[in-house]
């Protein structure tokens, strides 16, 4: 392909990019104004508020520019005039974060690696010059610090006044020692970062905190250049410090040195959001993986689980191979519900929803940690039977429970306080109402009526130190190799995607008790349920194609449909189906598509089809809801859709309602 070519492809892809960020622009600025003010009080010192309302439009402004005309410039100007106005480099991160994740969600897969390439060379641009401002900006600030201060060893008063109104004052840690590195000054900024309890710090105790390699370096670079600069990580007790440090020489008026000024930079935050933000890349990438991964297992399980059904309905109920088939078909279920877990883990889970009975969720957990727990844990329950419903996803609510019980047995099980201490793991529910008041101490949290799920262990407890950091994710107190730190905070991402909150009281050698509120259904909601007649195969006439690349579960589909009444025509890829469709579509009433898929995916050759006749009615099958080809276009094109592994009577009756409604 020429180069024009591929331009021309660039440009129609950046246009395209355009044209969804101004189609989404209201909801853009919204996302990053939330942004900006998250962290209003980081900036509180160098932004005015109203300027603060300009960063959104500014960004996307800036954004959409650099990819019309491509010109370097435009991330390098804003850049620097970010460091310039002061704003937080976090702030950045954020929003850049914010971005990627638009960006991936709303770019065709064809062109996101060109969009991401762009992005990243956005971002980069960017970065490189708002981190050379800033560097710029410290570099002058200290530079006219480092003068004052050599004056002011020749003018007390001006001395004072220096030390009084900006090193003491500095929120960063400032150090002065003389020339054989005795200690002069250090300001409460240093004291405070380093846990240091007295007054000054000694050559020692700073030795002890550089390094004496980096002392050696510090040496020879300010003898050199009279300037030095590192980053260090400093620990004490249990608190680890990512320090950045520079230091230079102090000079008189003849520009003799007389001593030396070492800046203190905390920059624990910026490196946890740099690796956060690694780590969100990580996860998207894990995400894709999963995605595959679910896929394939679902349509092994789709196989088990359809061709289980169809034996079910030739075996008679009392009849021991209808029980074993039984089994076979709710272990093929409890799969599928391990596939949700992985997908919700890497933010690709359903969204799905419906009425729940958190007591039938409990009594259901409760059967299999009776299998699973020690025998001398003792399990509890009292449940409300008066209970309202919750509109949630039951596998995600069951993961929950299923955390927070094997987090219980854990703790129950590492006591080394006492021994014989009882061992008992309680979980209760009940109605409650949240007032003003009450939701006033929870972040998040808002009045209203809720459904509280408690789980309360009589473990080894957890101090209030502890507690805070508890649902950050890869926090642990578990010994290494014993848990990863992500239960806990895969539990607070459910019950914030349900608009619950979570309360935690724990005390050391106490137990621990996790609250947790789900928004409760008004009275009167009915949950689904799964009776009998739901068992039943729907019937009907027509002619139905089959595209599935899987033997196995399109013969089942076949099977299942013939069982039906219709007639079956089978294809295994995207492009024979296209082929067979386009010869013999006058005899063919209803196309049932995969949508992962050899040689062409599903997502094209639904176009295809759609192309070759508009009225055509296709329903889509998925591995998962949120398969990315599964876009909203395509489902509000077709006749339906529905996820593997399914139940044969509801795949039967989408097919019979798809062929009994009416061309849209």
């Amino acid at each position: 392909m020429s180069f024009n070519n591929i331009q021309g492809n660039i440009n129609k892809i950046t246009l395209n990019t355009i044209g969804t960020i101004k189609d989404n622009q209201g909801r853009l600025l919204a996302g990053i104004n939330d942004i900006v003010l998250s962290h209003v009080f980081e900036n509180r010192y160098t932004l005015h508020p109203r300027k603060l309302k300009n960063i959104a439009d500014e960004e996307l402004e800036n954004l959409i520019a650099f990819l019309s005309k491509q010109e370097e410039d435009i991330p390098s100007e804003l850049g620097k005039a970010r460091a310039i106005s002061g704003i937080k480099d976090n702030s950045l991160l954020d929003i850049f974060e914010y971005l990627y994740n638009f960006l991936i969600d709303n770019t065709e897969d064809s062109s996101v690696k060109t969009v991401l390439n762009l992005f990243y060379r956005y971002e980069k641009i960017y970065i490189i010059n708002y981190n050379y401002a800033e560097e710029k900006k410290l570099l002058s600030d200290q530079e006219q610090l480092r003068q004052a201060l050599s004056s002011a060893f020749n003018r007390q008063k001006q001395e004072l006044l220096v030390k009084n109104h900006a090193i003491e004052t500095s929120l960063n840690g400032i150090l002065i020692a003389d020339l054989d590195w005795n200690i002069r000054y250090t300001n409460p900024a240093l004291l405070k970062m380093l846990g240091e309890n007295g007054t000054l710090i000694t050559k020692s105790t700073f030795i002890s905190i550089v390094g004496e390699q980096a002392i050696r370096n510090l040496r020879i670079q300010l003898k050199e250049t009279g300037a030095w600069q590192e980053e260090i990580n400093y620990r004490q007790n249990t608190k680890s410090v990512d320090l950045f440090l520079s230091a230079s020489l102090i000079r008189d008026n003849d520009s003799r040195p007389i001593g030396i000024m070492v800046s203190f930079v905390d920059i624990t935050s910026s490196k946890k959001l740099e690796a956060q933000f690694r780590q969100s890349q990580k996860m998207e990438a894990l995400g894709k993986l999963a995605g595959g991964i679910a896929h394939d297992f679902n349509n092994i399980l789709a196989a088990i689980s359809g061709y289980a059904e169809l034996q079910l309905l030739d075996f008679p109920e009392e009849s021991q191979q209808y029980r074993d088939m039984l089994q076979i078909k709710q272990a093929a279920e409890r799969g599928k519900g391990l596939t949700n877990q992985l997908l919700f883990f890497t933010r690709r889970a359903s969204k799905e929803r419906k009425p729940l009975n958190v007591n039938k969720i409990v009594k259901e957990t409760i059967q299999l940690l009776k299998r699973t727990f020690p025998p001398e844990i003792k399990i509890r329950t009292v449940l409300d039977k008066g209970l309202r419903l919750i509109n949630g996803n039951q596998s995600q609510i069951n993961q929950v429970l299923m955390n927070l019980c094997v987090n219980a047995r854990d703790a129950m099980i590492d006591r080394d306080d006492n021994r014989s201490a009882i061992l008992a793991l309680e979980i209760s529910t009940y109605n409650s109402s949240i007032d003003k008041v009450t939701a006033a101490q929870y972040v998040n949290a808002s009045a209203g009526e809720y459904v509280c799920l408690k789980v309360s262990d009589t473990g080894r407890g957890m101090p209030p130190e502890i507690v805070e950091h508890l649902f950050e994710p890869f926090f642990t107190t578990k010994a290494a190799g014993k848990g990863t730190g992500l239960g806990l905070s895969v539990v607070y991402g459910i019950i914030r995607g349900h608009n619950g909150f979570i309360d935690v009281n724990s005390r050391p050698n106490e137990g621990t008790t996790f609250s947790l509120y789900l928004p409760a259904l008004q009275p009167g909601t009915s949950a689904e349920l799964n009776d009998k007649n739901e068992d039943t195969l729907v019937t009907g006439k027509g002619t139905i194609l089959i595209v599935e690349d899987e033997p196995q579960v399109r013969y089942m589909e076949a099977r299942t449909l013939e069982k039906c009444g219709y007639s079956v025509l089978i294809v295994k890829n995207g492009r024979e189906a296209i082929e067979f469709y386009s010869n013999k579509q006058e005899e063919i009433d209803l196309v049932i598509l995969d949508m992962v898929m050899p040689e062409m995916g599903g997502r094209e050759c639904f176009y295809r089809l759609k192309k070759i006749n508009r009225d055509i009615k296709i329903i889509l099958i998925t591995g998962y809801t949120t398969d990315p080809s599964l876009t909203m276009e395509i489902k509000e094109k077709a006749a339906g859709s529905i996820e593997k592994p399914f139940r044969l009577h509801e795949f039967t009756r989408i097919v019979h309602e798809a062929l009994i409604s009416p061309v849209l």
